[in-house]
């Protein structure tokens, strides 16, 4: 499947899981339902504000702080396992 994104349709909903694709063939964009689903809290880490996005179902929680104006950073936690550091930069 081909991650495409993340919707934020309100603090207590965000689409987590979006695809476009299944073994490289395009569909309309999809998610995996429920199981998908999280809420938005906003947290205090190292004195910085941030945001974590903490799956309703799963024992996920995607950790965001913004660097700079362009850029975002993350990291995915699965229980308390670090397993993914991420970087969003917007494009010019």
């Amino acid at each position: 499947m081909k991650w495409v994104g993340k919707t934020v349709h309100s603090q207590d909903l965000v689409s987590m899981l979006e695809f476009g694709a299944v073994n490289c063939v395009p569909l309309p964009t999809f998610t995996l339902g429920p199981v998908s689903t999280a809420t938005v809290v906003r947290t205090d880490v190292d004195g910085k504000e941030s945001l974590a996005l903490a799956y309703n179902y799963l024992p996920i929680v995607d950790h965001i702080r913004r660097l700079d104006k362009d850029t975002i950073i993350g990291k995915m936690m699965i229980g308390k396992v670090t397993v993914l550091y991420f970087t969003l930069k917007c494009k010019e």
